[in-house]
């Protein structure tokens, strides 16, 4: 597996094109997640880019995806993620929206992060968010996502992270039961 980011790294590094941010919201319930993402790229030079990616799905948390929508990139589906192609005018920047709905296997979701990584800068900017029903308990989010609001029966979690270079994928962890005033707390540890 390690051979192959190593050939990911390089091919990045040389690309004509960066991945500036990203806005990743999580939506729970007890049996799928839904994951919305808007991801901005920009062009380094003076001239038309095509542009490509690799999207790969967690798949040990969730099965393949039931729906994905993408918005302003093409697809083409592989047996763990999709591959975007895309074009970005000359110095210019495009923002890429991708959807999908996995079924859960247990009570625990993962979104992939360390993929940025091989880009071998951080992010200017990443926001996250995660809700899930106000009444599960013993949550745990991988991240620290400060900003918690508990409104019409959802606990919701966000946080932005500037010069963002994750260590780690965003893993979230719960048990299905009646509210747990710690959660707050149990977030932060």
């Amino acid at each position: 597996m390690s051979s192959i980011w190593a050939l990911l790294f390089l091919a990045l590094s040389s690309v004509p094109y960066s991945f500036e941010s990203e806005k990743v919201t999580m939506t729970l319930d007890s049996t799928s997640v839904v994951v919305e993402g808007e991801y901005t790229f920009r062009n380094l030079t003076d001239e038309r880019v095509e542009a490509y990616l690799y999207y790969p799905f967690p798949l040990d948390s969730a099965d393949y995806p039931d729906e994905i929508i993408v918005e302003e990139a093409d697809f083409n589906f592989t047996p763990r993620g999709i591959k975007l192609n895309f074009t970005i005018e000359p110095e210019g920047r495009k923002t890429i929206r991708v959807r999908y709905v996995q079924k859960l296997k247990s009570a625990y979701a993962r979104y992939i992060l360390r993929s940025t990584r091989s880009w071998v800068q951080p992010l200017k900017e990443a926001y996250f968010k995660v809700s899930m029903p106000s009444v599960w308990k013993k949550i745990h989010i991988s991240i620290p996502l400060d900003e918690v609001e508990i409104s019409n029966g959802e606990r919701t979690f966000s946080g932005t992270f500037s010069d963002f270079m994750p260590e780690s994928d965003l893993i979230v962890r719960w048990s299905y039961g009646g509210i747990d005033e710690s959660a707050e707390d149990q977030n932060r540890q």
